[in-house]
């Protein structure tokens, strides 16, 4: 599998890299692999799509019913 830093991931999805990793913190979008040296987080092809969140607003996730801010 091909696996692309964040950067790249985030230039072909159209997302931030601070996007991915507030995704990556809420358990929406975890990357492929994250490095344990430096922790850069690898993205693969699979998880250009998002099933179950097309459309969504995903800031509305935080006051979803029984989800707590992981702040």
């Amino acid at each position: 599998m091909e696996l692309m830093t964040i950067g790249a991931f985030a230039e072909r999805t159209r997302l931030s890299a601070k996007a991915l990793r507030l995704y990556d913190r809420l358990g929406l979008l975890v990357p492929a692999r994250v490095d344990r040296a430096n922790g850069y987080r690898l993205y693969g092809r699979s998880r250009w799509s998002l099933p179950g969140l097309s459309g969504c607003w995903l800031g509305g996730i935080y006051r979803a019913p029984g989800r707590t801010s992981p702040r």
